[in-house]
């Protein structure tokens, strides 16, 4: 856990353990606390179970859309919200593995990633979360292999993953949208396309 904040694919999995009856105490002590912040915050409603020690599904998807908000507020210094559009996990016991989430925002924050202050550009995301600032779309030549990278074709995959795929090498490669990465003991790849109102988080670890 980092500054408080549930890694991607530990927040991908929660329903998964949850089911096998296998969640520790620690991690429901967090997951109580941050639902106890969700319930007290009037701006947004779901419906929950009247017991509040049961983690449901829709418990389940409103903490992924929080760290989804987290995330999203580190990267742009912007705090907004944002709805799954598509997500995908896949993680070997090895820990190996790939995550994409394609999270699809208002008008209103479209709007402001039409033209973000020049902060935006020049100081983010900060070094902690990437190794390169907000840049525009089309992706540079010499980072083209990144892009692949974080867009892989497995043989196994089939249907809407490898769909996803290359609607995100179309928004890369177009002007339009902004990017940013990080390489590190695995490879975060980030987009933002404004016009599509869609933010785009990936995780490579192979």
């Amino acid at each position: 856990m980092k500054n408080g904040i549930l890694p991607n694919h530990i927040i991908g999995s929660y329903w998964t353990t949850y089911r096998a009856h296998s969640l520790d105490s620690s991690t429901i002590s967090t997951l109580q606390k941050r639902k106890e912040e969700i319930l007290c915050d009037s701006s947004f409603h779901f419906e929950h179970h009247s017991d509040s020690s049961d983690l449901g599904t829709s418990d389940i998807s409103t903490f992924k859309n929080f760290h989804i908000q987290d995330r999203t507020s580190e990267l742009t210094g912007k705090k907004f919200w944002s709805w799954k559009e598509f997500d995908y996990e896949e993680i070997s016991v090895r820990g190996e593995g790939y995550t994409l989430d394609i999270y699809k925002f208002s008008e209103e924050t479209a709007e402001y990633f039409k033209n973000p202050d020049k902060e935006f550009f020049d100081s983010l995301p900060t070094k902690e979360f990437a190794d390169i600032r907000w840049t525009k779309t089309p992706v540079k030549e010499i980072e083209y292999e990144i892009l692949e990278f974080v867009t892989p074709s497995y043989g196994g995959w089939k249907g809407e993953i490898v769909d996803r795929q290359d609607f995100i090498r179309d928004i890369a490669n177009q002007p339009g949208a902004y990017y940013s990465f990080d390489i590190g003991g695995s490879t975060n790849f980030y987009l933002i396309a404004p016009d599509k109102r869609l933010v785009i988080l990936i995780n490579h670890n192979m």
